[in-house]
């Protein structure tokens, strides 16, 4: 949002009414920026949540496992190599994986830009967010 500087109390005042009509815009950001790239959300329901993920070269996500959710992977674009349990796999464009609930799992761009998509399924609806760090 941009406004003269004489006019920056009127930012918060828009800011309260997004807020009041339970707007996202108005607590987030649409790319969540992170040391290993960005990420951000394109659509969220009650047991579901796709997002998209860039991930900068040589970078490595943390091991992690969740308790209440699977996920499917899908390469956009660039190579990446995926731990899932105790298999590692090299996956190339249009390729994808299944990582299933409770699985230990990590993601790493082993080369240039990758650019691959999430999807959450069947999360718990109060514990949408819970990871296990392995």
């Amino acid at each position: 949002m941009v406004v003269v500087h004489s006019d920056t109390q009127t930012v918060k005042d828009a800011v309260g009414r997004l807020k009041a009509r339970a707007k996202a815009v108005a607590t987030g950001f649409s790319k969540d920026r992170r040391p290993w790239g960005w990420f951000e959300s394109i659509t969220r329901g009650d047991r579901h949540q796709v997002k998209r993920l860039v991930v900068k070269p040589g970078a490595v996500l943390s091991l992690q496992s969740h308790v209440h959710r699977a996920e499917h992977w899908i390469v956009v674009s660039g190579t990446a190599r995926v731990t899932c349990g105790d298999d590692v796999l090299l996956l190339s464009e249009n390729e994808s994986t299944y990582i299933p609930l409770g699985t230990t799992h990590r993601l790493e761009n082993p080369g240039k830009r990758l650019s691959w998509d999430e999807v959450k399924a069947e999360m718990d609806k109060l514990d949408r967010d819970e990871e296990a760090a392995a």
